[in-house]
Protein backbone atom coordinates (compact mmCIF):
# COMPACT_ATOMS: atom_id res chain seq x y z
CA UNK A 1 0.00 0.00 0.00
CA UNK A 2 1.40 3.41 -0.96
CA UNK A 3 1.87 6.26 1.47
CA UNK A 4 -0.91 8.22 -0.24
CA UNK A 5 -3.34 5.30 0.05
CA UNK A 6 -2.41 4.80 3.70
CA UNK A 7 -2.97 8.49 4.35
CA UNK A 8 -6.39 8.40 2.65
CA UNK A 9 -7.40 5.34 4.67
CA UNK A 10 -6.30 7.00 7.91
CA UNK A 11 -8.25 10.13 7.00
CA UNK A 12 -11.38 8.08 6.28
CA UNK A 13 -11.05 6.32 9.62
CA UNK A 14 -10.59 9.65 11.42
CA UNK A 15 -13.61 11.19 9.71
CA UNK A 16 -15.72 8.09 10.44
CA UNK A 17 -14.66 8.21 14.08
CA UNK A 18 -15.82 11.80 14.48
CA UNK A 19 -18.89 11.76 12.22
CA UNK A 20 -21.95 11.82 14.48
CA UNK A 21 -19.63 10.96 17.37
CA UNK A 22 -21.53 10.97 20.69
CA UNK A 23 -18.68 12.95 22.26
CA UNK A 24 -18.76 15.56 19.49
CA UNK A 25 -22.56 15.82 19.70
CA UNK A 26 -22.33 16.25 23.47
CA UNK A 27 -19.74 18.99 23.10
CA UNK A 28 -21.90 20.70 20.48
CA UNK A 29 -24.92 20.56 22.81
CA UNK A 30 -22.85 22.08 25.63
CA UNK A 31 -21.72 24.87 23.31
CA UNK A 32 -25.37 25.50 22.38
CA UNK A 33 -26.29 25.91 26.05
CA UNK A 34 -23.26 28.09 26.77
CA UNK A 35 -23.87 30.46 23.86
CA UNK A 36 -27.56 30.68 24.74
CA UNK A 37 -26.66 31.49 28.35
CA UNK A 38 -24.30 34.25 27.27
CA UNK A 39 -26.81 35.78 24.85
CA UNK A 40 -29.60 35.77 27.45
CA UNK A 41 -27.35 36.66 30.43
CA UNK A 42 -28.16 33.43 32.27
CA UNK A 43 -25.81 32.21 35.00
CA UNK A 44 -24.47 28.64 34.68
CA UNK A 45 -26.97 26.05 35.87
CA UNK A 46 -27.73 22.33 35.65
CA UNK A 47 -28.69 22.61 31.98
CA UNK A 48 -24.96 22.61 31.21
CA UNK A 49 -24.91 18.97 32.37
CA UNK A 50 -28.41 17.84 31.41
CA UNK A 51 -28.50 18.98 27.77
CA UNK A 52 -25.27 17.22 26.66
CA UNK A 53 -26.26 14.09 28.58
CA UNK A 54 -29.65 14.00 26.85
CA UNK A 55 -28.09 14.66 23.42
CA UNK A 56 -25.65 11.76 23.77
CA UNK A 57 -28.26 9.38 25.21
CA UNK A 58 -30.82 10.05 22.47
CA UNK A 59 -28.23 9.72 19.70
CA UNK A 60 -26.88 6.42 21.02
CA UNK A 61 -30.40 5.00 21.39
CA UNK A 62 -31.27 6.02 17.83
CA UNK A 63 -28.05 4.47 16.55
CA UNK A 64 -28.78 1.22 18.38
CA UNK A 65 -32.28 1.20 16.86
CA UNK A 66 -30.79 1.62 13.38
CA UNK A 67 -28.45 -1.30 13.93
CA UNK A 68 -31.15 -3.58 15.27
CA UNK A 69 -33.44 -2.51 12.42
CA UNK A 70 -30.78 -3.35 9.84
CA UNK A 71 -30.33 0.12 8.34
CA UNK A 72 -27.58 0.46 5.72
CA UNK A 73 -24.66 1.64 7.85
CA UNK A 74 -21.35 2.87 6.55
CA UNK A 75 -18.02 1.21 7.30
CA UNK A 76 -16.98 2.32 10.75
CA UNK A 77 -13.78 2.47 12.77
CA UNK A 78 -13.08 -0.57 14.94
CA UNK A 79 -13.52 1.46 18.12
CA UNK A 80 -17.17 2.18 17.31
CA UNK A 81 -17.84 -1.39 16.14
CA UNK A 82 -16.55 -2.60 19.50
CA UNK A 83 -18.67 -0.03 21.34
CA UNK A 84 -21.84 -1.34 19.68
CA UNK A 85 -20.93 -5.04 19.85
CA UNK A 86 -23.46 -5.42 22.69
CA UNK A 87 -26.31 -3.17 21.57
CA UNK A 88 -28.71 -4.12 24.38
CA UNK A 89 -26.14 -3.20 27.03
CA UNK A 90 -25.35 0.06 25.21
CA UNK A 91 -29.08 0.87 25.08
CA UNK A 92 -29.46 0.20 28.82
CA UNK A 93 -26.55 2.52 29.60
CA UNK A 94 -28.01 5.23 27.34
CA UNK A 95 -31.43 4.93 29.00
CA UNK A 96 -29.70 5.13 32.37
CA UNK A 97 -27.90 8.30 31.27
CA UNK A 98 -31.19 9.82 30.20
CA UNK A 99 -32.71 8.83 33.54
CA UNK A 100 -29.90 10.63 35.35
CA UNK A 101 -30.57 13.76 33.27
CA UNK A 102 -34.28 13.67 34.12
CA UNK A 103 -33.49 13.09 37.81
CA UNK A 104 -31.13 16.07 37.92
CA UNK A 105 -33.77 18.28 36.34
CA UNK A 106 -36.44 17.01 38.75
CA UNK A 107 -34.24 17.89 41.73
CA UNK A 108 -33.22 21.39 40.64
CA UNK A 109 -36.19 22.40 38.47
CA UNK A 110 -39.96 22.25 38.22
CA UNK A 111 -42.43 20.25 36.13
CA UNK A 112 -41.84 22.46 33.09
CA UNK A 113 -38.09 21.78 33.22
CA UNK A 114 -38.72 18.03 33.51
CA UNK A 115 -41.13 18.20 30.58
CA UNK A 116 -38.54 19.99 28.46
CA UNK A 117 -35.97 17.31 29.33
CA UNK A 118 -38.36 14.61 28.14
CA UNK A 119 -39.03 16.27 24.75
CA UNK A 120 -35.96 14.86 22.91
CA UNK A 121 -36.61 11.37 24.27
CA UNK A 122 -40.21 11.38 23.08
CA UNK A 123 -39.07 12.78 19.73
CA UNK A 124 -36.42 10.06 19.48
CA UNK A 125 -39.05 7.34 19.95
CA UNK A 126 -41.33 8.99 17.40
CA UNK A 127 -38.40 9.35 14.98
CA UNK A 128 -37.01 5.82 15.12
CA UNK A 129 -39.78 3.31 15.70
CA UNK A 130 -41.87 1.86 12.83
CA UNK A 131 -45.32 3.06 13.87
CA UNK A 132 -46.10 5.51 11.06
CA UNK A 133 -48.19 4.87 7.97
CA UNK A 134 -47.72 7.70 5.47
CA UNK A 135 -47.39 6.38 1.94
CA UNK A 136 -44.56 3.85 1.92
CA UNK A 137 -42.96 5.25 5.08
CA UNK A 138 -42.96 3.19 8.25
CA UNK A 139 -40.98 5.67 10.35
CA UNK A 140 -40.89 9.43 10.75
CA UNK A 141 -37.20 9.06 9.87
CA UNK A 142 -38.26 8.28 6.29
CA UNK A 143 -40.70 11.21 5.82
CA UNK A 144 -39.44 14.23 3.89
CA UNK A 145 -38.76 17.33 6.05
CA UNK A 146 -40.57 15.84 9.04
CA UNK A 147 -37.47 13.73 9.70
CA UNK A 148 -35.31 16.85 9.84
CA UNK A 149 -37.81 18.80 11.96
CA UNK A 150 -38.10 16.02 14.55
CA UNK A 151 -34.33 16.17 15.07
CA UNK A 152 -33.84 19.94 14.93
CA UNK A 153 -36.86 21.11 16.94
CA UNK A 154 -36.29 19.12 20.18
CA UNK A 155 -32.60 20.00 20.12
CA UNK A 156 -33.36 23.70 19.73
CA UNK A 157 -36.13 23.65 22.32
CA UNK A 158 -34.13 21.86 25.02
CA UNK A 159 -30.87 23.74 24.41
CA UNK A 160 -32.60 27.12 24.58
CA UNK A 161 -35.50 26.72 26.98
CA UNK A 162 -33.98 24.50 29.68
CA UNK A 163 -31.37 27.12 30.69
CA UNK A 164 -34.24 29.62 30.80
CA UNK A 165 -36.47 27.29 32.84
CA UNK A 166 -33.70 26.70 35.40
CA UNK A 167 -32.74 30.37 35.66
CA UNK A 168 -33.89 32.17 38.83
CA UNK A 169 -33.87 35.50 36.98
CA UNK A 170 -36.32 36.78 34.32
CA UNK A 171 -35.21 36.31 30.71
CA UNK A 172 -36.33 38.41 27.70
CA UNK A 173 -39.14 36.57 25.91
CA UNK A 174 -38.54 37.88 22.39
CA UNK A 175 -34.86 37.01 22.38
CA UNK A 176 -35.62 33.57 23.82
CA UNK A 177 -38.18 32.79 21.12
CA UNK A 178 -35.78 34.09 18.46
CA UNK A 179 -33.02 31.83 19.77
CA UNK A 180 -35.30 28.79 19.50
CA UNK A 181 -35.83 29.71 15.84
CA UNK A 182 -32.12 30.40 15.35
CA UNK A 183 -31.01 27.05 16.76
CA UNK A 184 -33.79 25.20 14.92
CA UNK A 185 -32.59 26.59 11.60
CA UNK A 186 -28.96 25.88 12.49
CA UNK A 187 -29.64 22.26 13.38
CA UNK A 188 -31.90 21.77 10.35
CA UNK A 189 -29.06 23.01 8.14
CA UNK A 190 -26.69 20.66 9.94
CA UNK A 191 -28.95 17.65 9.48
CA UNK A 192 -29.33 18.26 5.76
CA UNK A 193 -25.60 18.96 5.40
CA UNK A 194 -24.85 15.53 6.83
CA UNK A 195 -27.56 14.00 4.64
CA UNK A 196 -25.47 14.84 1.57
CA UNK A 197 -22.74 12.21 2.18
CA UNK A 198 -25.50 9.77 3.23
CA UNK A 199 -27.38 10.30 -0.04
CA UNK A 200 -26.85 6.81 -1.52
CA UNK A 201 -27.53 5.00 1.76
CA UNK A 202 -30.69 7.06 2.33
CA UNK A 203 -31.94 6.20 -1.15
CA UNK A 204 -31.42 2.49 -0.45
CA UNK A 205 -33.17 2.75 2.92
CA UNK A 206 -36.09 4.77 1.54
CA UNK A 207 -35.25 7.85 3.63
CA UNK A 208 -36.45 11.06 1.96
CA UNK A 209 -34.20 14.11 2.45
CA UNK A 210 -33.38 17.30 0.59
CA UNK A 211 -30.46 15.65 -1.26
CA UNK A 212 -32.47 12.57 -2.26
CA UNK A 213 -35.40 14.72 -3.43
CA UNK A 214 -33.70 17.66 -5.12
CA UNK A 215 -30.03 16.79 -5.55
CA UNK A 216 -26.94 18.31 -4.01
CA UNK A 217 -26.89 21.63 -5.90
CA UNK A 218 -30.44 22.63 -4.95
CA UNK A 219 -29.81 21.44 -1.40
CA UNK A 220 -26.77 23.68 -1.23
CA UNK A 221 -28.82 26.73 -2.25
CA UNK A 222 -31.46 25.95 0.36
CA UNK A 223 -28.77 25.60 3.03
CA UNK A 224 -27.42 29.03 2.08
CA UNK A 225 -30.94 30.40 2.57
CA UNK A 226 -31.14 28.73 5.98
CA UNK A 227 -27.86 30.31 7.09
CA UNK A 228 -29.07 33.73 5.95
CA UNK A 229 -32.34 33.32 7.87
CA UNK A 230 -30.42 32.34 11.01
CA UNK A 231 -28.18 35.41 10.75
CA UNK A 232 -31.15 37.74 10.20
CA UNK A 233 -32.95 36.33 13.25
CA UNK A 234 -29.81 36.74 15.34
CA UNK A 235 -29.22 40.34 14.28
CA UNK A 236 -32.84 41.51 14.35
CA UNK A 237 -34.23 39.84 17.46
CA UNK A 238 -31.36 38.64 19.67
CA UNK A 239 -28.72 41.36 19.41
CA UNK A 240 -30.98 44.15 20.79
CA UNK A 241 -31.17 42.17 24.06
CA UNK A 242 -27.72 40.54 24.15
CA UNK A 243 -25.64 43.45 22.94
CA UNK A 244 -23.32 43.40 19.92
CA UNK A 245 -20.26 41.60 21.33
CA UNK A 246 -21.43 37.96 21.53
CA UNK A 247 -23.29 38.25 18.23
CA UNK A 248 -20.22 39.74 16.55
CA UNK A 249 -18.17 36.81 17.87
CA UNK A 250 -20.67 34.33 16.40
CA UNK A 251 -20.83 35.84 12.92
CA UNK A 252 -17.42 34.58 11.64
CA UNK A 253 -18.39 31.02 12.60
CA UNK A 254 -21.70 31.40 10.78
CA UNK A 255 -19.70 32.63 7.79
CA UNK A 256 -17.61 29.45 8.01
CA UNK A 257 -20.83 27.44 7.87
CA UNK A 258 -21.67 29.05 4.54
CA UNK A 259 -18.14 28.37 3.31
CA UNK A 260 -18.51 24.68 4.17
CA UNK A 261 -21.80 24.57 2.27
CA UNK A 262 -20.04 25.86 -0.84
CA UNK A 263 -17.88 22.72 -1.03
CA UNK A 264 -20.72 20.20 -0.69
CA UNK A 265 -20.69 19.58 -4.46
CA UNK A 266 -17.25 17.97 -4.14
CA UNK A 267 -17.86 14.28 -3.29
CA UNK A 268 -14.52 13.65 -1.59
CA UNK A 269 -15.08 16.51 0.84
CA UNK A 270 -18.63 15.67 1.91
CA UNK A 271 -17.80 13.40 4.85
CA UNK A 272 -15.13 15.75 6.28
CA UNK A 273 -17.49 18.71 5.79
CA UNK A 274 -20.18 16.94 7.79
CA UNK A 275 -17.73 16.39 10.65
CA UNK A 276 -16.55 20.00 10.37
CA UNK A 277 -20.14 21.25 10.54
CA UNK A 278 -20.78 19.20 13.70
CA UNK A 279 -17.73 20.87 15.21
CA UNK A 280 -18.75 24.41 14.27
CA UNK A 281 -20.90 24.93 17.36
CA UNK A 282 -18.00 23.79 19.53
CA UNK A 283 -15.83 26.37 17.79
CA UNK A 284 -18.56 28.98 18.22
CA UNK A 285 -18.74 28.28 21.94
CA UNK A 286 -14.97 28.53 22.28
CA UNK A 287 -14.79 31.80 20.30
CA UNK A 288 -17.59 33.37 22.36
CA UNK A 289 -16.00 32.19 25.62
CA UNK A 290 -12.59 33.61 24.72
CA UNK A 291 -14.02 36.88 23.40
CA UNK A 292 -16.29 37.48 26.39
CA UNK A 293 -13.49 36.63 28.83
CA UNK A 294 -11.02 38.96 27.13
CA UNK A 295 -13.61 41.75 27.03
CA UNK A 296 -14.29 41.31 30.75
CA UNK A 297 -10.57 41.52 31.57
CA UNK A 298 -9.97 44.56 29.38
Amino acid sequence: MTLAATSRDATRQLVAAFKNSPALLGASALANVYVTSVLLSIEPNASWIVVPLVAVSVYVLDDVTDRIGGDDLEVEPRSREAFYSRPVLVAIVAVGGYGVAVAITAVVGDAIAVGLTLVPGVAGVVYSLPWLSIGDAGRVKEVFLLNTAVIAAPTAILGTLLPVALSPDPVPTTATAALVVFWFVRYAVGVETCNVPDLEADERDGVSTLPTRYGVETTRRLLYAGDVVAIIVLLAFVMPESGPLPVALMLPVLGCSMALTYYLTRPRLREPLCVAWDGLHVVMGAVVAIGVTVAAIV
